[in-house]
């Protein structure tokens, strides 16, 4: 087995090496050579059998609307200028789930790290001021 990485390549690109591979005057092992590609892959192209496009392979989120909703409940709390952690967002998470009638739905410490990192949330701990650490 070979410990080569398995690379992907999108529907664009494997259009722009089918072509080429039509106008190159050697074989299709010398192409492959040439760019680094496996001749089992270049002859799937060259039959017109295209990779898959790449936006739908990718996960998507269950249930958008709770992340909609829990996320204008965090920019009210922001506003109001009240602390908010994990454990206030799995309770969003939760409340918004019962409003709009989502049944099974966890917001597990999980579901919570993802939409933090989806929406770019950042939360820090704020420390007493005059506090003695000793």
């Amino acid at each position: 087995m070979s410990s080569k990485a398995h690379s992907t390549y999108s529907v664009e690109e494997a259009k722009r090496h089918a072509i080429a591979l039509e106008r190159w005057e050697g074989s299709i092992r010398s192409y492959a050579k040439a760019v680094g590609i496996s001749e089992s892959i270049l002859r799937l192209w060259k039959s017109g059998k295209l990779p898959e496009n790449s936006n739908n392979s990718a996960k998507q989120i269950m249930h958008p609307e709770i992340d909609v909703e829990v996320y204008s409940k965090y920019e009210e709390r922001l506003a109001q200028l009240k602390p908010t952690r994990d454990f206030d967002l799995q309770r969003m998470a939760l409340a918004a789930a019962v409003k709009l009638g989502i049944t099974g739905f966890r917001a597990s410490k999980g579901w919570v790290e993802k939409f933090r990192k989806r929406r770019g949330i950042v939360l820090t701990v704020t420390a007493k001021i005059g506090r003695n650490f000793a």
